[in-house]
């Protein structure tokens, strides 16, 4: 999985684009400040389900700051932390 483009615009919109094989199409996600917390991970409950081993249960997770109007990507979900880092 690589992820080929995050766009915000500093709005509560969100777009993101991720490949799954290196000669795919990405595949495009959009989500507002109403779908904050955006959990990416293996785990079935994330908003975006990575199908890998190599990604953590909740390997990201992107939270929008309404009183600062944007978004920030954190490693793993609060306190737990992905167990592979998020690059």
């Amino acid at each position: 999985m690589r992820l080929s483009k995050l766009r915000s615009n500093f709005s509560n919109k969100i777009m993101i684009e991720m490949c799954f094989a290196k000669k795919s199409s990405p595949v495009k996600f959009e989500f507002t400040s109403k779908d904050s917390p955006i959990t990416i991970g293996r785990e079935k409950s994330c908003k975006i389900v990575l199908d890998s081993n190599i990604y953590s249960k909740i390997h990201c997770t992107l939270y929008f700051d309404e009183s600062l109007k944007h978004w920030t990507i954190e490693d793993g979900y609060r306190e737990k932390k992905s167990t592979n880092g998020t690059w």
